[in-house]
């Protein structure tokens, strides 16, 4: 008889979309599905990036093609050589928990959050003490007896939709920890961050694939200050995905390059903050709801009656005809359901009404 799976691989949860089925009519809050804003320039960037033979036989650098880490870093104002393109913000976001704590060391994450961080980090053997993220990190992590060896902050919040503020505490009391920033849902990487080399962080991590709204293109990014880090990055990279494909990076450079791209991300960020609003005010308004979150990004979070259990929340609002995800997801402390306004106005205008309604 053949020995058992890992403990660690059978403790691994990746719930799907399909594990929360949508009510028929109900209006699908479980997720960002509203258009791509680039979707006028995919055909063109896809026909100027088609594969050249020699390029589906050999691999591309595994930092990533100089062309496109040289666009991203005068975006940050970093030197190419701090860029790592990776195969989407999960590669980014296991390289970064490798860099930052041996087997057995200790990370803060927030509770409620992304749930790759902590999945990740508990199939490495890395100890995980959370946070609230409504309280900045530093606070409630600064008075431990045994410090964590890195915070990691996601901003704008998901599921929340806090915008968190700067994780690093006072480093003269004793040695900071790492400051890992996760900017996936932020507009920074498409319009420019400015001047990223006088912030604190240590490392950022983003995904073009949420900010373009291009879930296939599978592209992300780690900027990090410290060369000997990236160096480490790199090496890792070469032992996970290698590299992100020739096409792939040239497809996104031509994107990232057109003219017209800051103005379709403005208008992009226009329409969340109008749906941001309707939503908002929808949760106001209701009886029986309260609003935690909803500052930025794309998602915020619900709660219930008192003691209203989050079964009968999510059910709740299904009834009504709204779709979302429950807390537990999230591994939030407390019964919720997230709710997702990265949505064409026509549905987030349905979703106002009835979530106002309850």
């Amino acid at each position: 008889m053949r020995q058992s799976l890992s403990a660690r691989a059978r403790a691994i949860a990746a719930p799907t979309y399909e594990d929360f089925p949508l009510p028929p009519g109900a209006v699908d809050l479980r997720g960002d599905h509203a258009p791509s804003p680039v979707a006028g320039l995919l055909a063109e960037a896809w026909r100027s990036s088609a594969a050249r033979t020699h390029e589906l036989v050999t691999y591309s650098d595994p930092q990533g093609s100089l062309s496109l880490r040289e666009e991203i870093a005068g975006r940050f104002s970093v030197k190419p050589d701090a860029v790592l393109v990776t195969a989407g913000a999960s590669e980014a976001i296991m390289i970064a928990l490798l860099l930052v704590a041996d087997a057995g060391g200790r990370i803060a994450l927030s509770r409620p959050g992304f749930p790759a961080y902590e999945q990740l980090a508990r199939c490495i053997g890395l100890e995980v003490v959370s946070y609230d993220p409504a309280v900045p990190a530093a606070i409630q992590v600064g008075g431990l007896p045994s410090p964590p060896s890195a915070i990691v902050t996601v901003s704008p919040h998901n599921p929340t939709g806090f915008a968190l503020e700067e994780a690093p505490g006072d480093g003269a009391a004793r040695e900071r920890p790492w400051s890992v920033r996760d900017i996936s849902h932020a507009p920074e990487p498409l319009l420019g961050a400015g001047d990223w080399t006088d912030q604190e962080h240590d490392m950022l991590i983003f995904s073009f694939s949420k900010g373009l709204r291009i879930p296939a293109l599978r592209v992300g990014c780690l900027i990090a200050r410290d060369l000997e880090t990236m160096r480490a990055a790199t090496a890792l990279k070469t032992h996970l995905s290698m590299a992100v494909s020739i096409p792939v990076q040239r497809f996104l450079l031509t994107l990232l390059r057109d003219p017209e791209l800051p103005n379709l991300i403005r208008s992009q960020q226009q329409l969340y903050a109008r749906n941001r609003l309707v939503i908002t005010d929808a949760i106001r308004a209701a009886n029986s709801l309260s609003l935690v979150g909803g500052e930025a990004g794309t998602h915020l979070v619900v709660r219930g009656r008192d003691r209203e259990g989050e079964v009968a929340l999510w059910s709740r609002l299904g009834h009504a005809g709204i779709g979302g995800l429950p807390g537990s997801v999230f591994a939030a402390p407390y019964a919720c359901v997230r709710l997702s306004y990265g949505q064409t106005a026509a549905d987030i205008d349905r979703s106002g009404t009835r979530i106002a309604s309850l």
